[in-house]
């Protein structure tokens, strides 16, 4: 009996971006600047996770399972978008800590 192949889209990458994001951009407004011992550390974890992404998208690739390598490709894709644009996480930070102020 030939089993179904199960090439289905993963949500675990774009919940691991989307809360590593946020950690990170909330270490970046409440510590005390960029290099708060937080704000690195969880960097570096993003960075782990997206070079687990672009491993796992090479094995999916290589097993034409198209549709989890495409839901994967968003962790090493925003790894390289916040590596390129750190003046913008600066200022997503700067915005979150002035609009949380706000409510004080």
């Amino acid at each position: 009996m030939v089993t179904a192949r199960v090439d289905r889209i993963l949500y675990w990458p774009t919940a691991i971006t989307i809360v590593l994001f946020l950690l990170f951009t909330w270490s970046a407004a409440f510590g005390l600047d960029l290099n708060y011992l937080g704000t690195p550390f969880i960097f570096f974890y993003w960075l782990v996770s997206a070079g687990a992404g672009v491993i796992a998208c090479i094995a999916w690739a290589c097993e034409r399972a198209w549709r989890r390598f495409l839901s994967t490709l968003i962790l090493p894709l925003s790894v390289l978008a916040a590596g390129f644009d750190l003046q913008g996480l600066g200022r997503a930070a700067e915005l979150l800590r002035v609009s949380l102020a706000g409510w004080k």
